[in-house]
């Protein structure tokens, strides 16, 4: 067993960068999604106009939530967690925005599902894979089970 060095305390906040390629990954089980359900309804034993309609709203719904992900995956660089317990983004240029943790979010040692909610009221989800020796990620877990992260 290896020990860690000690966190301060004084400094106790959190730097995360999302991964490029589990956002690609989200993203592509997204698509793989939108063929599953149009290849079932096609298939389901209905009238053939009814069927269309089902498909057409199951596309529009679809793809609106795949270009929903992109945009809001965009607009953050950065996540952050302050020392207040207060969960933050950056954006391409730097700038601080206020983000809420939602119900549904999860941590294990290596991963995190964060579900995220923005002042406009539109939410994301963020996949985040982890190294238990990186001492962001410790804090991270550590604000996690302090419930120092505010959930709403």
């Amino acid at each position: 067993m290896t020990l860690l060095p000690p966190m301060s305390s004084s400094r106790f906040e959190v730097q995360l960068k999302p991964d490029r390629r589990l956002r690609r990954q989200l993203q592509g089980g997204g698509a793989l999604a939108l063929v599953a359900g149009c290849a079932i309804l096609l298939h389901l034993p209905l009238m053939p106009g009814v069927r269309l309609l089902l498909l057409a709203v199951w596309l529009a719904a679809a793809v609106r939530e795949l270009a929903a992900r992109q945009r809001h995956a965009a607009r953050i660089c950065l996540l952050g967690i302050d020392a207040s317990g207060c969960l933050y983004g950056r954006d391409r240029r730097g700038r601080r925005f206020d983000l809420e943790l939602c119900a549904g979010s999860m941590l294990g040692a290596r991963m995190a599902w964060l579900r995220l909610s923005f002042a406009d009221g539109s939410h994301y989800g963020e996949l985040l894979r982890g190294d238990p020796g990186d001492p962001d990620w410790r804090r991270l877990q550590v604000h996690w089970r302090t419930s120092h992260l505010r959930l709403h």
